[in-house]
């Protein structure tokens, strides 16, 4: 993997803003009120801490497609829970395109061509410059484990759905929006996240072909993401996972030498 290498503009949306552009802007942060033992439990899928050592690295195939355009990239990772991203996109020949950095309280994006490069925290308002996806650093970190975020909302009865004989929880908020999480008949995969309003879908995520990471920890070897409102279904496709090695500088949030830094604060709306 590169460090800071030459970036070229052009794949950026395919190496990051596509990564995860559809993920909903409904979704908010992991604060349910509980409702029955079973679903509580089952739940725990979704929100049980992930440990520091199952931190991965790799290489990911990205596929979109909106409004008709269809995109083609690769991806460079390196991932470690709960706090820590770095996201290279490239080209064929491996060169470094666009960078996306996060480390505890600090983020850094850089382009290739560009004077300067945007540090701050975190939060959902500036991971939201760069990415069109309401998540915080945090939570864009959990989606590589098959974790989406939750709304924040009340839990319903665990359900039995009758023809894909899966687990079905819901979510719900005061103002009606809801969250439908698909587990496996043993209750120990989370297959589905679908957000709605009403009778219309906002966004959906799916994870399959499952597969085994490095410490033994199981991970989805495909994410679909899609978007109806804007004609959008990315795919994620896992090429190759490793244990994480790190050095000093992996998930470093430094801008690239020769660039400025622009401070974007959180109270800034994009």
């Amino acid at each position: 993997m590169s460090a800071y290498g030459e970036v070229n503009k052009g794949l950026w949306f395919v190496g990051l803003c596509l990564l995860l552009s559809c993920c909903s802007a409904h979704s908010g942060p992991v604060d349910v009120q509980w409702g029955p033992e079973s679903g509580k439990s089952l739940l725990g899928v979704v929100v049980n801490p992930l440990m520091e050592e199952t931190g991965i690295s790799g290489e990911a195939q990205v596929i979109s497609e909106v409004d008709g355009s269809l995109r083609k990239g690769r991806i460079f990772f390196a991932v470690r829970p709960e706090d820590s991203l770095l996201v290279e996109a490239v080209t064929p020949s491996d060169d470094t395109i666009a960078i996306l950095a996060m480390h505890k309280d600090r983020f850094m994006t850089y382009e290739r061509g560009e004077a300067t490069c945007r540090v701050g925290p975190p939060c959902r308002a500036n991971v939201m410059r760069v990415l069109p996806v309401y998540m915080n650093g945090a939570e864009v970190v959990q989606m590589f484990f098959g974790r989406p975020p939750l709304i924040d909302g009340d839990l319903n009865p665990l359900v039995l759905d009758s023809k894909t004989r899966r687990r079905v929880l819901e979510l719900t908020r005061t103002d009606g929006i809801r969250q439908r999480l698909e587990f496996s008949a043993s209750r120990r995969r989370l297959f589905r996240s679908q957000i709605w309003s009403g009778d219309t879908l906002i966004s959906e995520i799916r994870y399959d072909r499952f597969r085994r990471g490095p410490k033994g920890q199981e991970l989805p070897g495909r994410v679909q993401i899609r978007r109806p409102d804007i004609k959008a279904h990315i795919t994620i496709r896992l090429l190759e996972v490793d244990a994480l090695q790190e050095n000093p500088r992996t998930f470093s949030t430094d801008c690239p030498g020769g660039t400025k830094a622009v401070e974007q604060p959180c109270e800034i709306a994009p």
